[in-house]
């Protein structure tokens, strides 16, 4: 868990990074801070599992098993990107890895995770879809037409929520009467909510989520709490405090998923440093290596536009 957070981690700041440069002309989300969702969910999920994701993706695609390599091409729009280089950070695919897709739009992969679930159901598949979305994705009128449908034709499916308190630059309680995202939905289907900076009660409640599912037709609703250490885009900055308080920024950071693993980890064996500063020194060279096969790769011919 630790080394798949840290691979989403430094992967992330990196881009942060080189993103200064203008060279990626995309504009990018970056998932800092939230890294304990992606990796407690998708290490519940087989390869054939399929996610959907939204437009702070990256964390995602890395934690199903993406290639990094291709990740970081298409951020550059390079043909050996993900997606040929056409889709750019938000618009990302990796049958292979079992990523559906990720969409621009707020709430749009929703609908379509959903229509997955009906999918596997209707070939008789083992296998469970995925729905990442945010608490301003909630609030989307399709979010909810799509669990009403789950529920009733008894889909495999999970909606995981990360709630990092913010739609943009509007505070949870400025738009939402209620404290939890999951009080919408509690009456249609099961909820969860729980800590999403915790990444080992991540994976115990997606894993009990993902049996209902697979199994048993059912599908859930996991809300969990969390928070985006940069800024909502990447060409600002994460300490801008013009929209949330900076205690609040701080106490969040204080509870960063990484460091709080990396405690435990510690705390049962202080002999563990030394394998964690391996980790870290072979994830750099991972994302260094990335970065390589970004560079080398050429951009699509104009020709493959309008081919499939």
């Amino acid at each position: 868990m630790y080394r798949e957070m840290m691979r989403i981690r430094i992967l992330e700041n990196r881009i942060s990074e080189e993103f200064v440069h203008q060279e990626m002309r995309t504009p990018l989300h970056s998932s800092v801070g939230q890294e304990a969702v992606a990796v407690g969910v998708c290490m519940n999920l087989n390869q054939d599992d399929v996610i959907y994701s939204n437009h702070r993706g990256h964390g995602h695609y890395i934690a199903k098993g993406g290639n990094m390599g291709r990740l970081v091409a298409e951020l550059y729009n390079k043909s050996g990107g993900c997606s040929r280089g056409w889709g750019g950070s938000m618009h990302i695919m990796d049958v292979g890895a079992g990523v559906g897709l990720t969409s621009s739009i707020v709430g749009g992969s929703v609908p379509i995770a959903t229509g997955c679930a009906m999918g596997l159901k209707i070939k008789k598949k083992p296998n469970v879809a995925v729905a990442f979305l945010g608490d301003g994705a909630s609030e989307e009128g399709n979010v909810y037409e799509s669990i009403c449908f789950a529920k009733v034709r008894k889909l495999p499916i999970v909606y995981v929520c990360e709630n990092n308190k913010y739609a943009m630059y509007t505070a949870m309680e400025k738009r939402e009467p209620s404290e939890h995202i999951a009080d919408k939905f509690r009456s249609i289907l099961h909820t969860e909510i729980i800590d999403g900076n915790d990444v080992e009660e991540v994976y115990t409640v997606m894993e009990k989520a993902v049996a209902k599912a697979r199994h048993d037709g059912e599908p859930s609703f996991v809300e969990c709490k969390t928070y985006r250490l940069s800024n909502h885009y990447e060409a600002s900055y994460s300490e801008d405090f013009w929209y949330r308080p900076k205690e609040e920024w701080e106490e969040w950071k204080k509870r960063c998923p990484i460091e709080q693993i990396k405690e435990k980890i510690l705390s049962e064996n202080a002999e563990n440093t030394e394998k964690l500063e391996e980790i870290e020194r072979l994830v750099r060279k991972e994302v260094a290596d990335a970065f390589s096969f970004a560079g080398n790769s050429p951009y699509p011919d104009r020709k493959e536009l309008y081919s499939i």
